[in-house]
């Protein structure tokens, strides 16, 4: 993976992000699943926000349930309360 820099003075840095936070499509669910799969030689782009929760969501989905790790072991290496 290869990322350019473009290293700008403050100013102009808060002239970005203002025109970036004005223009574009949210970063949801579903842009999050055509982000996440793989490619090359896309053209950098930008989202204008983030959907609340949406961290959490992409979060929780690689978790496992309490029960569903407790299934992995048998009872006996259980610890017991």
């Amino acid at each position: 993976m290869h990322f350019n820099v473009d290293a700008m003075p403050p100013e102009r840095f808060a002239q970005w992000v203002d025109s970036t936070r004005s223009a574009g499509p949210v970063l949801d669910s579903k842009s999050y699943t055509d982000l996440a799969k793989p490619s090359a030689a896309v053209t950098p782009f930008t989202y204008h926000s983030v959907a609340p929760g949406l961290f959490d969501s992409i979060r929780m989905a690689s978790m496992q349930s309490d029960d569903a790790l407790c299934r992995r072991y048998p009872t006996s290496m259980r610890a017991e309360k």
